[in-house]
């Protein structure tokens, strides 16, 4: 592997890249080596989801991994908050979980954490893995070649969920739950067998191709089979899952969509009832009515980089009761700080047991704004003026500026926010408002704008 190479698959929160052009066996063999030798550890878990390249990585990995004398645990074919839950349970001192989550098909990846689980990021051992393996400097001083030893999780997993949830307070609703062909898949059917309801399943064997539809459980288009399942089932709820179940989304009785607010602030009543003082993480992309709502319960809010390897670090630093991201992470100190689509599924299940409420109901009850969907947009060589830009443009309209985490923009009924993709080439735009109106001026203002300064849309 060349220095570029290297450079091209080690992103902010993990390793990503094309399979095999970019991310292939020999490189997740010296990965394997690297990583022992760098943090020294004995035993690596390894889970994997369910996409075409995803086997061989892992026997190459494995190899990498025993071949500098360590033990591999097969986790087998897990979701990632069961590769999460594994990890924190047995205090494995080394994980790797294969997979490229919401990426398409043809990219896979790893998550990678010591202990706890910590996981490596930018600044917190990734990029000094990556200098490891630059200097290919990964060999190990055993002479005794590891093995493997297979684990079988799930149960386990589905146990300590269930254990946060009041089984017999649950109402028997009907439900829609998309797997995307997905991880979800690899515990759906025991979960539900615990819980009360009907439930109806889609895209629910494991597919490596994603052929039902994208494995992004926060982009629009991937909504469509679910929302037509909750229309001619009359059903309460829609679940949809991404490619490694770390997400989740909701629609409502009618199809709509959920925003991840919403759900943060459910979860958040739910969670404080009876506790004060609780951190709660969040990103800069939700609502104002987020920060209102952890105020109101006399929690502590924190805010985070977007990212799951910030978000975890957040969490584990503040000793979080619950975060969430906007597009769907929703992270709880119950399962090691980590993010979990199935718990969160699990919560909600009990929230709108116990408001006895249709979900739409509830969401005109708890947030007003409306906001578009996310919008991507190519990251140019210039991508830093055009931000310069934009920042002058709404600095002298009177809007508030901050650069916490990419550029925020915020009067009194509008919020804009501009931020760099961590798993991809992209400029990612938010835009919310007090009502439809006021968004769809600000909408075709900030669309001049971009057009001004040559943004290019990504579809």
């Amino acid at each position: 592997m060349s220095l570029r190479n290297w450079q091209d698959i080690f992103k902010v929160n993990d390793i990503r890249g094309i399979y095999p052009t970019q991310l292939d066996e020999e490189a997740a063999f010296k990965i394997g080596k690297g990583l022992v030798k760098m943090v020294q550890a004995k035993q690596v878990a390894i889970g994997r989801d369910g996409r075409l390249s995803s086997l061989p990585l892992f026997k190459a990995l494995s190899e990498g991994i025993m071949d500098n004398g360590s033990e591999v645990i097969d986790l087998g074919l897990v979701s990632t908050d069961a590769f999460y839950f594994a990890m924190g349970k047995y205090n494995y001192p080394a994980g790797i979980m294969i997979t490229a989550s919401h990426n398409p098909p043809q990219f896979n990846g790893f998550k990678i954490c010591r202990q706890g689980p910590v996981m490596l990021y930018e600044d917190n051992g990734l990029e000094q893995l990556k200098e490891v393996l630059i200097k290919n400097d990964i060999d190990n001083q055993s002479s005794l070649k590891g093995k493997i030893e297979k684990k079988d999780i799930i149960e386990e997993f589905i146990e300590h969920l269930i254990s946060f949830i009041n089984l017999q307070s649950l109402k028997n609703y009907r439900f829609g739950i998309d797997a995307s062909g997905g991880m979800a898949v690899s515990y759906l059917k025991l979960l539900i067998s615990k819980l009360k309801g009907e439930f109806y399943f889609i895209n629910d064997q494991i597919d490596g191709t994603f052929s039902c539809h994208s494995p992004n459980s926060f982009d629009p288009k991937s909504y469509s089979d679910l929302k037509k399942l909750i229309k001619d089932k009359k059903l309460d709820l829609g679940i949809l899952f991404d490619g490694d179940a770390d997400r989740v989304t909701f629609l409502d009785e009618t199809g709509e969509y959920v925003d991840a607010s919403i759900i943060l602030i459910l979860l958040i009543k739910h969670l404080m009832k009876n506790n004060t003082n609780e951190p709660v993480v969040y990103d800069s992309v939700l609502s104002p009515s987020v920060l209102k709502t952890i105020n109101q319960f006399q929690g502590i809010p924190i805010r985070a980089r977007i990212g799951h390897s910030f978000m975890k670090q957040a969490m584990r630093e503040h000793n979080a009761l619950v975060g969430a991201e906007h597009t769907g992470h929703y992270y709880f100190r119950d399962l090691f700080f980590s993010d979990s689509g199935a718990l969160t599924f699990l919560f909600v299940l009990e929230i709108l047991s116990e408001i006895n409420k249709p979900l739409s109901v509830i969401k005109k009850e708890i947030d007003q704004r409306v906001r578009i969907t996310e919008k991507n947009y190519q990251k140019g060589d210039n991508y830093e003026k055009q931000l310069d830009s934009i920042k002058d443009y709404y600095q002298n309209l009177g809007y508030q500026i901050d650069v916490f985490d990419g550029l925020i923009l915020e009067n009194k009924d509008t919020k804009i926010h501009i931020h760099p993709a961590n798993t991809a080439p992209f400029i990612r735009i938010n835009l919310e408002a007090d009502d439809r109106d006021i968004l769809l001026k600000r909408e075709k203002e900030l669309n001049n704008l971009l057009n001004s300064l040559n943004f290019v849309s990504i579809e």
